[in-house]
């Protein structure tokens, strides 16, 4: 702890931790209402509460704790920096990358990607968030600054707070925004209705957002945006709030065809060299896979980039799915797999990382509990799972990912992506079905009996499925999977 420091009050204040913020340089609200809640403030000898008024003559006093080391794991990650010096780094962040270790994700974000560039970074923000002084949300990319020390990460936080650091953002979002110009200020909480999300609700912290319209086509509008402040989910909350959602935003708006990801991108950051006081403007152009405001336009005049597409390859063990997976990626090489964890043995031939990724059910069973499958099950006492962060980045870098996955996996998944293309597999025969388990030789005669038996039962959903094909050649297979693909990739074009 650093020795409590003394402070009395000159005038009445509404709140003891908005007047604390700004008393304590480096220190935003989040922080001070932090330091409160751990006991580490005093008002009038007493123990204080972030709410709590303060009138002229009160008495408060702090401490700060001390810093405690990081505990998280360096990871080797190619990362974008436009600008770094000792105080500070600037980085193009990509879109699906989360900023810090949170529920669902331990491993894999920014901050373990900073880290694997050695160590150096300041503390003030806690041990799982080493040098972030501020954060763009996963599926946004663009510029941030991060401190290389906790003399920096104040300065920058003092200028955040106190609006010297300047960011702008380029969204495309549906509809034709009639006004050139707008300023929206509208309280943003926690949703009542649903707490995961944020809305404009009555007695929210008050925000303010300003934007520009830069351009109208096709039914959508270009904006160039401002934070006046900086609540969670802000731009997306305010432009859904007009009615004006950004584009391909799950959350506060819906999925496109257009974009995997809302069309969301930080563009520009203007702030001053913490050390030098240097006035430093950093920009970077917006990266939306899959759509361009030109190609908007533009209409069907211009080819568009190509919209990356899921592939959900699905029916009964032993229809030969691996076997046309081969084909398929012999046919097209620029297709991508994601490849599924699992907690079974490998079989003769297997190879880890290729056919699946091997782990142990305790490694498994901790990757359930941060979130980082798009669908998981257990099946003949082994589970097995698809990596819900794959094939989101496959998406994002506007690829085709193909999952190969069973019946009730595929079910699942079609349920929280059901834009993907969902592909059936069938035997020539149901004969021929049992003989290829039984050729297998890979299970006990009972394990054996409940696998044909399962599979029969899932061979009665193919009626479910609007693309069916009928495995009686491995090539043909493939090349009719190929056509349904490129089919489906013109519905999308002509769609738009």
């Amino acid at each position: 702890m650093t020795p409590a420091e003394q402070h009395t009050v000159p005038i009445n204040a509404p709140r003891l931790d908005q007047y604390l913020a700004g008393l304590l340089a480096g220190q935003s609200r989040n922080q001070v209402q932090r330091l409160i809640a751990q006991g580490h403030v005093r008002l009038n000898d007493a123990p204080a509460r972030a709410s709590s008024r303060l009138h002229s003559g009160d008495r408060l006093s702090w401490e700060l704790p001390a810093t405690v080391p990081t505990e998280l794991e360096p990871e080797a990650m190619e990362l974008r920096v436009l600008y770094e010096d000792e105080d500070l780094i600037v980085i193009d962040k990509p879109a699906g990358l989360v900023v810090h270790p949170g529920p669902g994700h331990a491993t894999g974000t920014l901050v373990h990607g900073l880290l694997g560039r050695g160590p150096g970074w300041s503390t003030i923000g806690g041990t799982e968030r080493p040098g972030i002084v501020h954060r763009l949300d996963r599926d946004t990319s663009g510029l941030m600054v991060v401190a290389r020390n906790d003399d920096a990460h104040r300065e920058l936080a003092r200028q955040l707070q106190r609006r010297i650091m300047t960011r702008k953002y380029r969204a495309i979002v549906v509809g034709e925004v009639p006004d050139p110009a707008a300023r929206i200020e509208a309280p943003i909480g926690r949703d009542p209705k649903h707490r995961q999300r944020m809305a404009v609700v009555s007695g929210g912290r008050e925000a303010l957002t300003e934007f520009q319209r830069l351009g109208v086509a096709a039914g959508h509008s270009l904006l160039e945006v401002k934070l006046g402040s900086g609540r969670t989910h802000q731009i997306r909350v305010h432009l859904a709030y007009i009615h004006h959602p950004v584009l391909g935003d799950p959350v506060y708006g819906r999925r496109s065809p257009l974009i995997a990801r809302p069309a969301l991108h930080a563009e520009a950051l203007t702030l001053r060299h913490p050390r030098t006081g240097k006035a430093m403007t950093h920009r970077t152009t917006s990266n939306w896979r899959g759509i361009r405001w030109r190609a908007l336009k533009c209409g069907d005049q211009m080819t568009q980039p190509r919209i990356g597409l899921l592939i959900v390859i699905s029916g009964p063990s032993g229809v030969g799915k691996d076997t046309v997976l081969r084909r398929l990626f012999e046919l097209a090489p620029d297709l991508k797999y994601s490849v599924s964890y699992t907690t079974r043995p490998p079989r003769p031939g297997e190879v880890d990382g290729h056919s699946y990724t091997f782990v142990s059910e305790p490694e498994f069973l901790r990757l359930i509990e941060q979130k980082e499958f798009l669908e998981w099950a257990k099946v003949y006492d082994h589970y097995y799972g698809t990596s819900r962060r794959r094939v989101e980045a496959a998406l994002n870098r506007g690829e085709d990912i193909i999952l190969k996955i069973d019946v009730q996996g595929a079910t699942f998944v079609r349920k929280r992506m059901p834009e993907g293309l969902f592909i059936f597999i069938t035997p020539p025969s149901t004969d021929e079905l049992l003989n290829r388990l039984t050729g297998r030789n890979t299970e006990s005669p009972e394990a054996l009996a409940i696998r044909q038996k399962e599979a029969l039962i899932e061979l009665g959903l193919a009626k479910d499925y609007e693309h069916v094909v009928c495995n009686r050649d491995v090539d043909e297979t493939a090349r009719e999977i190929l056509a349904m693909i490129a089919a489906e990739h013109a519905r999308r074009r002509a769609a738009r």
